[in-house]
């Protein structure tokens, strides 16, 4: 709880200012390596261990060996 009320009093004084204001751009493949990324992040975290998919399989989606990546 500490670190979140740091962040937000932080985040108040503008002290994270360059974050909001960085502009990023991506190629299209790059985007496609982000949102692969990010939905096999949030698969892997759910709460329910059954659900979650194993490290073998994992790493198989991030390589591209899976034709396609289940959405939450």
């Amino acid at each position: 709880m500490q670190i979140t009320n740091s962040f937000g009093e932080k985040l108040g004084q503008g002290e994270y200012d360059f974050i909001r204001f960085t502009s990023l751009t991506f190629e299209e493949e790059e985007k496609i390596i982000i949102k692969k990324i990010l939905l096999v992040g949030l698969w892997y975290i759910q709460i329910d261990p059954l659900k979650r998919p194993s490290m073998s399989k994992v790493v198989k989606m991030l390589q591209g060996q899976l034709k396609s990546i289940p959405y939450l």
